[in-house]
């Protein structure tokens, strides 16, 4: 069952090093303007549940706010960044479901710290909250939770099938950006950083 989650992480893996080809200041914003369709499409329907039969609070997972900082910082303003596209996600209809998106969301943690140190190596002066924002979880916890909001295999299933289905929509979201098959508002009005 989780293997296709392990699959799509791989594929997520291979395709996330196109979207962080940063070059410049102009990229990382582009970049940042992609996560930012990602994430706030993934935290508004992950807050979207309720969460108390599992004990566990999902705003633990949220990052949007610095995200939406260094988007700031780097010239983009709050309507400019209302308007950017938003990544189209899986259909998430129970809470088994929400615990594979929950896990896509606390995993890119990972490829968040190392983003922070590639950015901080090639642009020293951009902004990073997003990239160097820890989580309030920890795997542990996260495990957890699962055990409790988890206890069928029917429920695991749907939660391993969620996450994968995440990934994908992620990939696809992530590949349609490097392409450049995504119009971004932004693309003239950023300030250089760098």
């Amino acid at each position: 069952m989780w293997l296709a989650v392990a699959d799509a992480h791989t594929d997520a893996t291979r395709h996330m090093e196109r979207l962080h080809a940063v070059k410049d200041a102009d990229d990382y914003c582009q970049t940042l303007a992609a996560y930012f369709g990602w994430q706030d499409s993934a935290e508004t329907l992950l807050l979207r549940f309720d969460w108390s039969p599992t004990q566990w609070d999902p705003r633990t997972l949220t990052r949007l706010d610095g995200l939406h900082q260094d988007l700031l910082d780097l010239g983009v303003s709050s309507a400019q960044q209302a308007a950017l596209p938003r990544c189209r996600l899986p259909e998430i209809n129970t809470l088994a479901e929400a615990v594979g998106l929950a896990m896509v969301l606390l995993g890119s943690t990972l490829g968040a710290q190392k983003m922070h140190r590639w950015v901080r190596d090639r642009l020293p002066e951009a902004p990073v909250r997003f990239f160097a924002t820890p989580v309030r979880t920890s795997w542990r916890d996260f495990g957890a939770m699962t055990e409790r909001a988890l206890p069928t295999a029917q429920q695991r299933a749907a939660a391993a099938s969620a996450a994968a289905r995440t990934m994908h929509a992620f990939v696809s979201w992530a590949e349609t950006w490097a392409s450049g098959n995504v119009q971004s508002p932004i693309r003239e009005e950023v300030k250089q950083v760098a």
